[in-house]
């Protein structure tokens, strides 16, 4: 295999595996974040009194609590840093060609047929 050929199928993978932990990284705490919100807002009577109330709460532990803080900043740091593999991810991936669409089979025309 060439030189260029083999660093091209290294970029390939690089991005695909970076891609895919980002994107498991930013699920999973979607997940985490989805799961805690349903909790707190089942518990109460409203969607909106929940919500109230926890917002209330969360407001109240960050301005009396500063080491929530950091671990909040920490939290932020990892979903960044997730979102960086992500893009960083997809800048690796391999590029298209112009004028190729998704879904082009070998040999079939991106033009559509008829009178043009």
């Amino acid at each position: 295999m060439p030189p260029k050929q083999a660093q091209a199928k290294t970029r390939t993978i690089a991005g695909i595996v970076l891609l895919a932990l980002g994107s498991t990284v930013m699920i999973t705490y979607a997940g985490v974040f989805a799961w805690g919100l349903a909790g707190t807002l089942s518990s109460s009577t409203s969607l909106y009194a929940g919500l109230g109330m926890a917002s209330l709460n969360a407001f109240q532990a960050l301005a009396f609590d500063h080491s929530l803080f950091f671990s909040i900043a920490l939290r932020m740091l990892v979903l960044f840093s997730a979102f960086t593999m992500t893009l960083i991810g997809i800048a690796l991936l391999p590029k298209r060609a112009p004028g190729v669409t998704a879904g082009a089979r070998r040999g079939a025309s991106a033009l559509p047929e008829g009178d043009q």
